[in-house]
């Protein structure tokens, strides 16, 4: 029985990520409203590791103003900056990634859980996270970008800002977990390992 699970779990997983790949192939370019959505992929990241991930993202047609990128939670996608969006679509140049795994951008093969399938972009720690998004955004000729993000968005952000600051006009935090932060790659990060009472909080907000 946990054998028959199994391969049923298997055959469901192959069959969402090919659903994955047609919708790639078949929704480039869309317009919705003041919104067009597109595809980047990226085989190799700006520091020169191998992975393989596509991103799904939505962008205003306006790409002449301030350019702004959008980076949502944990199990959500580009939806939920929809109104936001389409709110600054004329005077700003928006751009909302789907991460990958979740949306429309690729969905691979986790290496731990599947490493018989060795998945080139199976890999999804955050600092690679990071670099995907930090490569995609250099792909699409951005040098210069404000940075919103909610939740998992605000782990991947507080990377990008420590490690692409010079990139970065303003960064909004709207939200982010309390566990699994970096300390050394956040702003904030100094004086949590400073103040007394910061980094006693902290300790227990981290403690197993």
């Amino acid at each position: 029985a946990i054998a028959l699970l199994y391969f049923i779990a298997r055959w469901l997983l192959s069959w969402k990520h090919t659903k994955s790949i047609d919708a790639i192939a078949n929704y480039e370019s869309q317009l919705e409203g003041s919104l067009v959505h597109r595809f980047i992929a990226i085989e190799k990241t700006l520091s020169g590791k191998t992975t393989d991930v596509t991103f799904h993202y939505v962008q205003s047609l306006n790409t002449e103003g301030e350019c702004v990128v959008f980076l949502h939670g944990f199990m959500d996608s580009w939806k939920l900056w929809q109104h936001t969006l389409e709110f600054l679509a004329g005077r700003y140049h928006v751009i909302a990634f789907d991460l990958k795994g979740c949306g429309q951008s690729s969905m691979n093969y986790p290496q731990q859980l599947f490493p018989e399938i060795n998945d080139p972009g199976g890999d999804y720690s955050i600092a690679l996270q990071a670099e995907e998004i930090a490569t995609a955004i250099a792909a699409l000729g951005i040098k210069k970008f404000n940075l919103v993000t909610l939740d998992l968005g605000t782990i991947i952000g507080d990377l990008l800002a420590g490690q692409y600051s010079d990139s970065i006009i303003r960064y909004i935090r709207c939200q982010q977990p309390l566990i699994g932060h970096f300390r050394s790659s956040i702003p904030q990060g100094q004086f949590l390992r400073r103040k007394q009472g910061a980094k006693l909080l902290t300790t227990l907000l981290e403690s197993d």
